[in-house]
């Protein structure tokens, strides 16, 4: 999987073949407030150029430094906004329930669209659902619409 940002507080890379962008957040502490925001400026506009809208996030918060402070969590406010707008499902993960407590909070807070998860693999599935819910209809769905009886389609109003 190639990195699309290797340093030391985060790695950003893309899992092509399933439209997933990865944001891992290593043990490294932040060294200040202004890294927080300009770090997560230059990964937004990383996210920007893929095209957000056209991949899912997963963000694996495992490894991170619990930080509560009230300036660090404003900061990451301002961070969070930055990254997960425009994704069409996040899923994050996380290593204690204590944490899933907070990231749960987070995304409630911030209106996203995501699951928190301490099970990659449940967090990965969780983001390939979304593709089987955006399948495309069915033949016969679109049989009804094309067909004989386009009539009835009309009727249940999909036409």
């Amino acid at each position: 999987m190639p990195a699309l940002l290797e340093d030391p507080c985060i790695v950003v890379s893309l899992e092509p073949a399933r439209g997933v962008l990865r944001f891992t957040r290593t043990e490294r502490p932040y060294t200040s407030l202004d890294e927080v925001v300009l770090l997560h400026q230059r990964i937004g506009r990383i996210f920007d150029r893929l095209g957000r809208d056209r991949h899912l996030l997963l963000v694996d918060m495992r490894r991170a430094p619990l930080n509560n402070r009230d300036d660090f969590e404003q900061a990451a406010a301002r961070g969070r906004s930055i990254l997960v707008r425009g994704f069409r499902r996040i899923s994050v993960l996380v290593q204690t329930a204590v944490g899933a407590l907070q990231v749960g909070r987070h995304l409630r807070e911030d209106h996203v669209v995501g699951e928190v998860f301490t099970d990659e693999a449940q967090a990965l599935e969780y983001l390939g659902r979304l593709e089987l819910e955006r399948a495309p209809p069915s033949y016969v769905t679109t049989a009804l619409e094309n067909g004989p009886f386009n009539h009835l389609a009309r009727l249940a109003g999909k036409k």
